[in-house]
């Protein structure tokens, strides 16, 4: 019995949020939106560019919402012998690492690009960097107890 809970502490699995219903959304407006604005202004140049670009914009958010129908969203994995991260949301393709390959994790709140929203998860390997967004959470803890369980094992939390 003290074996099942000792595992249990040391397995981490965080599953990711795909925001399904969001993309479709804006796919919907952002096509519909884009053909009215072409329509309506499209008598001057400007029209048909400005409604372009909102229809691609659609085209876009529709293409992630197809991700999301093709592949899960992914999960991150914490275990003794592996680490799994995602390498996007609904790409279907993940990393598998060795838990020594993980140099840093930590969490951006306000050192971001304005098109950014914060807090960004953010885990340095030596084969690159992973950044995980919060939309890409269920949970508003779930990136702290991500980076703070990677903390623990690099020895940095007790």
């Amino acid at each position: 019995m003290a074996d099942d809970n000792n595992d249990r502490e040391t397995t981490l699995e965080i599953e990711l949020d795909g925001a399904r219903k969001k993309h479709l959304l804006w796919a919907v407006v952002g096509v519909a939106l884009g053909i009215a604005v072409a329509l309506y202004m499209g008598s001057s140049y400007i029209g048909w560019v400005i409604g372009a670009f909102v229809f691609f914009g659609g085209v876009k958010a529709g293409w992630a919402f197809g991700k999301t129908l093709l592949h899960p969203p992914g999960t991150i994995v914490l275990d003794e012998d592996a680490i799994v991260l995602p390498e996007g949301i609904s790409t279907g393709a993940s990393a598998k690492l060795l838990p020594n390959e993980v140099r840093n994790a930590y969490v951006l709140r306000r050192a971001l690009p304005w098109s950014q929203s914060g807090p960004l998860l953010v885990v340095e390997t030596r084969r690159g960097t992973f950044e995980f967004p919060r939309e890409w959470f269920a949970g508003d803890g779930d990136q702290r107890r991500v980076a703070a369980a990677l903390n623990r094992r690099l020895g940095r939390i007790p």
